[in-house]
């Protein structure tokens, strides 16, 4: 995303607390995308801080919300992410000490909400110190801009029937190509991606000829999913395709044995 209100400065005299901010995704994003955010929050100044306060209100428009704090090493966590360093919801969070020099880090994962508006996303990440005399550096936030059409999407290929993939019975490692085709206006597409449903992580994503790209109307791209499967148990998973069109993200179900 776009990255705006940060200062860069160089170590000086006195208090100075930073943050920065930056995200997995291109600035323009879909419905049902994942997103990670990572916050560095560092003591710039020639003082010790104890007690900086780290604020990060999630956005309308982002759902499954989770955080993390984090040092380099990690025997230093607690000590300067203080107790309780990892949550869900908004983050306000106390630190405990970060000599001169010293950070932590903030790795927040979410998604893109399916009925997220279209326009700006924004998020915004906030640190406070006592006696902290460079303000400007205090306070960024990370832009997207969600993109929704009018185009829609069908799957088809071998397998595919209302709604799902299914592998059938297969022995060992097996692909099958999903053809997308895109319907009444262009649409882009995200990063395709498998969730495990039932029986273990056996689906994945073995290329995806469709992210990154726009496909107009009447086109088609595809997405290669791969299945080590094993004769006997049945498993399940979904395959997820976040893009412009009307639905997203798009959904196709997936199982075999």
């Amino acid at each position: 995303g776009k990255d705006i209100g940060a200062v860069e400065l160089a170590a000086i005299t006195g208090t100075d607390v930073s943050v920065t901010k930056t995200s997995s995704l291109a600035i323009d994003v879909f419905r049902g995308s994942p997103i990670t955010y990572t916050v560095n929050v560092a003591n710039n100044g020639s003082t010790t801080v104890t007690g900086a306060v780290v604020t990060d209100i999630v956005p309308a428009g982002l759902t499954s919300w989770s955080w993390t704090c984090s040092t380099v090493p990690s025997s230093q966590t607690t000590a300067r992410c203080g107790s309780g360093n990892s949550g869900t919801g908004n983050i306000n969070k106390t630190l405990g000490t970060l000599t001169p020099g010293q950070s932590v880090t903030f790795t927040i994962t979410a998604t893109v909400s399916s009925s997220a508006p279209a326009g700006l996303l924004t998020n915004t990440v906030s640190v406070s110190a006592a006696g902290d005399t460079i303000p400007g550096n205090n306070s960024i936030s990370d832009v997207h801009n969600v993109l929704i059409g009018t185009g829609t999407v069908t799957f088809s290929g071998t397998g595919v029937s209302g709604g799902t993939l299914n592998f059938g019975s297969v022995n060992n490692n097996q692909n099958r190509t999903v053809t997308l085709t895109v319907h009444t206006a262009p649409v882009a597409f995200g990063a395709a991606f498998v969730t495990t449903v039932s029986g273990g992580d056996r689906f994945s994503v073995n290329a995806d000829n469709c992210a990154g790209n726009t496909i107009p109307a009447g086109g088609t791209c595809t997405i290669v999913i791969r299945f080590n499967g094993s004769g006997n148990s049945l498993r399940t998973a979904t395959l997820s395709v976040p893009d412009s069109g009307v639905g997203s993200p798009q959904v196709l179900n997936l199982t075999g044995s």
